[in-house]
């Protein structure tokens, strides 16, 4: 994962904004491109549970906004996504949970990718609840 939507607290966690924007770029390995051969693939990107069940948004919002759906072309593909603030998906409102995005083509189910677990907060530069609950005392 890149841009400014994510940060990397070294030895620590990935942490995604609801704010910003970040890629996610895929490139296929030299067996799945033998299987596709030149077929245009489309991908779809989705936000699961760090145990792998689909996350929902709140008021049936998508929890992924921007480009979910993307092809492969040439072995590679660059999701732009962002994480809905509508969809209310944050590790705070969801009993503190970490997440990931599974990246899978549309129509061949038994290939996948994974990022790396996640937290997603709505501002990277926020300290966490508990830090800013014992800073106020």
């Amino acid at each position: 994962m890149r841009g400014n939507g994510q940060k990397f607290i070294s030895g620590a966690e990935f942490i995604v904004s609801t704010l910003k924007f970040f890629c996610i770029d895929v490139e296929a390995e030299a067996r799945l491109l033998q299987f596709i051969g030149l077929q245009r693939v489309l991908f779809r990107a989705c936000l699961i549970y760090q145990n792998g069940f689909d996350v929902k948004g709140a008021n049936d919002e998508p929890p992924l906004i921007g480009e979910t759906n993307v092809f492969l072309i040439d072995g590679k593909a660059t999701f732009k996504l962002r994480i809905n603030q509508k969809a209310k998906v944050t590790s705070e409102q969801h009993d503190k949970k970490n997440f990931r995005i599974r990246i899978s083509p549309v129509n061949y189910i038994h290939v996948q990718a994974l990022t790396p677990v996640f937290k997603i907060m709505v501002r990277l530069d926020r300290p966490p609840k508990s830090k800013r609950e014992a800073a106020s005392c």
